[in-house]
């Protein structure tokens, strides 16, 4: 991406400004894994909030069938010293950005055999026992091949600019409210 064609003065700058919430915070942080940490900048807090994250999806990994999803959760409030539900929230944002453990995700759960498998063809390598590592190739296989194909599924989305001291029109096109805006930043550097 390159630069933006403007700055903004500090006046109109303030107007502007957004302050973010939890939600845009694991929408961030999202970006942050899809970009593999390169496109993506995060915060302090987005960064703290990262590594719960990931360590809440750790022990889901880790303890799925061995722990229930409160003794996961007690186990995140110790670490983290947090109440029960921010243990919560933090393993439902690794359940929707790593679809870690949610019975109902076949995408997950053929994900986690994958991975098991792979580790008993390793260790049946390591102990030069191909006839079991033959088996659980065989065993892999069967997984990658129902494992569910990712389709994309563009989604319509609607776009409203809302432009300082101005509420935009929701049929106002992204051309027009730049034009707008530069107007107004214009007006500012003005004055």
């Amino acid at each position: 991406m390159g630069k933006p064609k403007f700055n903004l003065p500090p006046s109109l700058l303030k107007e502007v400004q957004v302050s973010l919430t939890e939600d845009d915070n694991v929408d961030i942080i999202k970006a942050w894994f899809v970009s593999g940490g390169e496109a993506v900048t995060l915060n302090q807090v987005q960064a703290e909030l990262k590594d719960r994250i990931e360590f809440a999806d750790e022990q889901l990994r880790c303890n799925n069938g061995k722990l229930g999803r409160e003794q996961i959760n007690a186990i995140i409030r110790e670490r983290f010293k947090v109440t029960r539900r921010s243990a919560a929230d933090y393993i439902r944002y690794a359940e929707d950005i790593f679809s870690t453990s949610n019975p109902l995700n076949k995408a997950a759960l053929i994900s986690l055999r994958i991975e098991f498998v792979e580790r008993q063809i390793a260790e049946a390598v390591e102990r030069k026992d191909f006839e079991t590592a033959a088996i659980y190739e065989a065993i892999l296989l069967k997984y990658i091949v129902a494992y569910p194909e990712q389709k994309h599924k563009p989604q319509k989305r609607m776009q409203v600019f809302v432009l300082p001291g101005n509420v935009a029109e929701n049929g106002l096109t992204a051309d027009a409210a730049f034009e707008i805006l530069d107007n107004k930043i214009e007006e500012a550097s003005n004055q």
